[in-house]
């Protein structure tokens, strides 16, 4: 695996950069628990979601960790967005984290 680019809470609203097959690596707390979920939502092929994993809450009720591997697979800008909502709540406003990457060619 080449380097991973790894993003936190604190890419929220910012443009990331990134190489084609580059790979980012984005965690955020969700609370599974009280039924919220992330829904990801990818602009443009130019990058894609390769792996999304789970990690359980350390504390019964705690906030799990929810992981997405995306890999830049061209030349391109996009948009990544999150809403984090229960689902069964379609009209309550969600919780939501942007972030924008910009894909250059491999150099």
């Amino acid at each position: 695996m080449s380097h991973v680019l790894k993003l936190t809470e604190k890419a929220n609203g910012t443009t990331v950069s990134a190489q084609v097959h580059e790979t980012l690596e984005l965690a955020l707390d969700e609370k599974r628990m009280s039924g919220y979920r992330w829904d990801l939502s990818i602009s443009t092929p130019a990058v894609r979601c390769v792996r999304e994993d789970l990690a359980s809450a350390e504390v019964v009720g705690g906030a799990a960790t929810h992981r997405w591997l995306f890999e830049a697979v061209a030349s391109g800008t996009c948009d990544i967005e999150l809403a984090h909502r229960r689902p069964w709540e379609k009209s309550v406003q969600a919780d939501t984290f942007r972030f924008r990457v910009r894909v250059a060619p491999k150099s």
